[in-house]
């Protein structure tokens, strides 16, 4: 029993010193880090390095995989960039290794990991800033090796336990059944552990200490990549299909990868039996002191040929976790539901931010759309389509009364509620670059406006179907005109939506404002006129020239609203 607790308390030790490392070292680099990962496109390659240098320095693979799931969920790296991130992650999580075997066994660091504690202290006790996060790292480097020690010293002397001896030479007596029965054990202890660093170390050091055999290790190692996906999995399951297609790839990878490497287990330990002892070491077969060095090996080896064989696969494996996870439509919910505002976004500030972004462009695109749309009596297939909408218009005769406030207060403010509670999530729990909050605001401003064009559209609605059987044809006519002005507005914001993010320039959006400003003199001018030559009454004079202002108005927040959503921040794919 006094083992057990001894053992789970260097455990615990080591995974703390591991955790207060992984996060002091994601707080210092994390920002650029994540800027450059949400930077990567088509180039695969690319984006295998860029997962091997995020692992290597935050030290988890866990928490990249975590952190691409994110990305892919906001929409921020395509699922072809995230495989091959994923993929360099599996690489990276090999130094870890490394690092146990070379300064855990290879070197006392007992000696010095307490100085350097006192260091990381000093450090520690500054004010926040770089210090602080140098002294978290030190830390956390000292507690994890100070608990590796432990943990050698914990596991007890495999020749004054003989039972213990004989039931595992049984257990490694039945072949590849002993095998996969290792490899299972390797994959529950990383799940159980939620850290495949930790499943590592205990391996390390139960063969270094004789209580596993070199192929025995070597499977454990084995299950502990495909353990180390179920926290991608689960971190995905509240994530949207893109992403949790994102962390099933990273299951295949590894699933794929395990089951070629035990079909060419034997092979595989040869050969890095051989280039132990070709590298002037000992045999990790025989030699115990080899045998940390010899399992570092065994996973490098493991995952770069993994990786190498399955990289050019990356489309086939994008286009496979695709037709297996295929987005489930939520009729009546598509626009009441936030669909980016998800929990794994907000975890970043970078995906935090477009998550935002994309839940107020989809606002635009969809419901507000359709209350603009509905209030002049016309469809998102008639705003949409190229045909002109003189027919329409005739066809379908004077504007109908259309209830705004229902359709805002069921499809509009639900959403508006919680892109507003995302938003102050966002600024109360990030510690945002000038840029970001910049954006946050911007696109707040843009929401605000939003509700301001749905507010004109209910007035503009009103003031068409009031006493529609006693205005004269003429008021008819320019009624239609301001409709039609706005139902063009519509069809060309929508026209420099799917344009390349270049051509949306501000100037494309002015332009549209100068047609909105010209059509209102315009009325002015031609009520004038009207009332003069006593083809409409002076009442419905005023009336058009209220309307018309009104369209005025909805034209530059429409027009403000897009240019914010699409060209201040075009370099979000829209």
């Amino acid at each position: 029993m006094t083992v057990l607790l001894n053992l789970a308390g260097a455990l615990g030790l080591f995974l703390y010193g591991m955790k207060v490392m992984s996060d002091a070292l994601s707080e210092l680099a994390g920002r650029g880090l994540r800027t450059t990962l949400g930077e990567l496109t088509s180039n695969r390659f690319k984006a295998l390095s860029i997962g091997v240098f995020i692992t290597c320095v935050i030290q988890s693979s866990s928490a990249t995989t975590v952190m691409v799931v994110s990305f892919v969920n906001a929409g921020l790296l395509p699922l072809t960039g995230a495989i091959p991130v994923i993929m360099g992650a599996n690489i990276g999580t090999t130094f870890t290794a490394w690092l146990i075997a070379l300064l855990g066994f290879g070197v006392s660091m007992t000696a010095i990991a307490i100085p350097l504690m006192a260091l990381g202290f000093a450090l520690f006790s500054t004010p926040a800033g770089q210090a602080r996060k140098w002294g978290g790292i030190i830390i956390g480097f000292g507690l994890l090796f100070i608990g590796l020690e432990f943990m050698k010293d914990a596991v007890p002397d495999l020749q004054n336990n003989p039972a213990v001896y004989a039931f595992i030479e049984t257990v490694s007596g039945y072949g590849f059944f002993s095998t996969l029965l290792f490899l299972l054990i390797g994959t529950a202890l990383t799940v159980g552990l939620q850290s495949s660093s930790a499943t590592m170390a205990i391996t390390i050091v139960a063969a270094s200490q004789g209580w596993l055999p070199f192929e025995a290790a070597a499977a454990i190692i084995l299950g502990e990549n495909i353990g180390t996906t179920i926290t991608a999995n689960l971190a995905a399951l509240v994530a949207n299909a893109n992403a949790r297609r994102a962390a099933l790839a990273h299951f295949f990878v590894n699933v794929i990868g395990v089951t070629w490497a035990l079909l060419l287990l034997r092979p595989l330990i040869g050969l890095v039996n051989e280039m132990v002892i070709w590298g002037g070491g000992g045999s990790p077969l025989h030699d115990p002191a080899a045998i940390p060095l010899g399992l570092a090996l065994f996973h490098s080896i493991f995952n770069i040929l993994n990786v190498s064989l399955q990289i050019g696969f990356v489309t086939r494996l994008a286009d496979l976790v695709t037709r297996i996870i295929q987005e489930k439509p939520q009729p009546g919910l598509e626009f009441v539901v936030p669909k980016y505002l998800t929990a794994s976004a907000i975890k970043y500030p970078e995906t935090a931010v477009d998550a935002f972004l994309k839940e107020s462009r989809r606002l635009f695109n969809n419901a507000l759309f359709e209350s603009v749309a509905h209030s002049l009596s016309l469809s998102r297939r008639q705003i949409q389509s190229k045909d002109p909408f003189e027919p329409w218009l005739r066809q379908a005769g004077p504007i109908q009364p259309y209830d705004t406030q229902a359709h805002f207060l069921s499809r509009i403010e639900p959403l508006f509620e919680e892109m507003l509670r995302y938003s102050s999530e966002i600024l109360a729990n990030h510690d945002l670059s000038e840029d970001q909050d910049h954006q946050i605001q911007a696109i707040r401003l843009a929401d605000r406006r939003m509700l301001d064009i749905v507010k004109n559209s209910a007035v503009l609605n009103m003031i068409a179907t009031r006493a529609t059987e006693e205005r004269s044809p003429e008021f008819r006519q320019e009624m239609d005109s301001i409709r039609l002005m706005i139902a063009k507005l519509l069809r060309s914001l929508f026209e420099l939506f799917s344009q390349d993010p270049e051509l949306r320039t501000r100037e494309a959006f002015k332009a549209l404002r100068r047609d909105a400003r010209f059509l209102d003199g315009k009325i002015f001018r031609e009520a004038d006129e009207l009332i003069r030559s006593r083809k409409i009454t002076p009442a419905e004079g005023a009336t058009l020239i209220n309307a018309s202002s009104i369209c005025k108005h909805m034209s530059r927040d429409l027009v403000k609203t897009a240019r914010t959503l699409y060209s201040d921040f075009h370099s979000i794919p829209a």
